[in-house]
């Protein structure tokens, strides 16, 4: 996949991935806290959490 050109879309995939990582990791107790700490829609993070990105 090739990376965003705009800066704000290269922001926001870098807070998803951020919170994936960090809910992955135990951090939060729940997905609504990592979407409400990393500012990301919650649909979003959840397919990533899920394995399913597209």
């Amino acid at each position: 996949m090739a990376p965003p050109n705009n800066p704000q879309l290269a922001q926001k995939e870098g807070r998803i991935a951020l919170a994936v990582q960090a809910f992955k990791r135990g951090q939060f107790s729940s997905l609504c806290a990592a979407v409400y700490i990393y500012d990301v829609p919650e649909s979003t993070l959840r397919r990533h959490v899920k394995g399913t990105n597209t």
